[in-house]
């Protein structure tokens, strides 16, 4: 009994303030068979809650269908326990990469979030831009940038966005002047 109190006095605060969820931290991204969608995200991003369900709604449609999705957060400020009040609130069921020195966000030129980058089989990048256009129009979509490019992809059609002018918050990788 001693024992079971022990274990929970020590795992339980950690699972109430702030603790992230260990089998959804990853250290690369594992390309998906068809793509693989990388989110750029903040944990302290309000514009990212915008998209809670179009994101949860191609997980659901997509996943299975071979593209693979990872959220990525660059930002210097993110920490383990940032990262894990993001999961909590936001509910998207994919992992993430805590991109600590800024390395992809360079590699992919994301410079926002939320910003998506889309590569396609072979790893080449294919798309970057925003999830889509709700943070311009008060919540309503109007182009669903990231929906339609999947679905192409999916269809091997050619993509009707290859690049897209990001919207919402600033990724901070550096303090530096010359990021």
């Amino acid at each position: 009994m001693i024992r079971r109190s022990l274990i929970l006095a020590l795992v339980l605060p950690a699972l109430l303030f702030g603790a992230t969820i260990p089998d959804r931290k990853m250290t690369s991204y594992v390309p998906g068979k068809r793509g693989t969608v990388l989110i750029f995200v903040s944990s302290m991003c309000p514009c990212t809650d915008q998209h809670r369900i179009e994101v949860k709604q191609l997980l659901t449609t997509t996943r299975s269908r071979g593209i693979s999705y990872y959220c990525v957060f660059s930002n210097i400020t993110e920490n383990d326990s940032r990262i894990g009040q993001f999961y909590r609130n936001i509910g998207w069921d994919m992992p993430y990469i805590h991109d600590k020195d800024g390395s992809l966000a360079k590699k992919f030129g994301a410079s926002h979030t939320p910003q998506v980058v889309m590569l396609d089989a072979n790893l080449q990048m294919i798309y970057r831009g925003p999830i889509d256009d709700s943070n311009r129009n008060l919540g309503k979509i109007e182009h669903a940038y990231l929906r339609d490019n999947v679905n192409s992809l999916l269809k091997e059609e050619s993509l009707p966005f290859t690049e897209v002018a990001p919207i919402g918050c600033w990724l901070v990788t550096s303090l530096s002047m010359q990021q």
